[in-house]
């Protein structure tokens, strides 16, 4: 059986589709993907420009983003870039690694601050990033203040932490909580 010009043409499409799942980038480390990508947007960051990182957070970066690592635990001082560290992590999870991620922060409006200074400016600057949030700056189902989704399927997911259910029912690959030292004792009589 003999098919035309466009039934080939549909059928490499559909090959090349089919076969595009098991196409996989080389695994590289948190610094060298955040080195090759990150920026540091104007809103929310010190010095605007792309990122590089510095010799004392190689390896906190990396330890953040080795699957080996199950917890890192950073008691730190102001200005040391411990944000953009999160953020480009975030990015090197949802782009390199493919994973799902959910972040806390104490409390509703400390979230609402770091969705919209900080995660919306990574997703606009950051370009690996911004291909994958094709609703950017649209009012869109997968793109509000508590929850992105990407168009490769995997999630940011950002949430308070004064409220129980914001513990429940989240199924994540990685997490986050921001000045955990700020989050109350015990969560709704919940416990810690």
């Amino acid at each position: 059986m003999m098919l035309s010009q466009k039934q080939r043409r549909k059928f490499k499409g559909a090959i090349k589709e089919g076969l595009s799942v098991l196409l996989c980038e080389p695994p590289i480390s948190a610094v060298e993907w955040a080195d090759n990508n990150f920026y540091m947007s104007a809103e929310s960051s010190y010095i605007e420009g792309r990122w590089i990182t510095v010799p004392f957070q190689i390896a906190i970066l990396n330890a953040i983003g080795n699957d080996e690592i199950e917890e890192v635990n950073w008691q730190k001082s102001a200005r040391v870039g411990y944000t953009k560290l999160i953020c480009a992590s975030i990015g090197y999870f949802i782009h390199h690694k493919k994973r799902n991620i959910m972040s806390w922060c104490p409390d509703d409006g400390a979230r609402d601050a770091f969705s919209k200074q900080h995660i919306d400016t990574m997703i606009r600057d950051v370009a690996p990033v911004k291909r994958l949030f094709p609703w950017f700056s649209k009012k869109h189902k997968n793109n509000t203040i508590e929850n992105k989704v990407f168009s490769n399927q995997r999630q940011l997911i950002l949430a308070g932490g004064k409220a129980a259910k914001n513990y429940r029912e989240k199924s994540v690959d990685v997490g986050y909580y921001d000045e955990l030292s700020k989050f109350d004792k015990d969560i709704e009589k919940e416990g810690s």
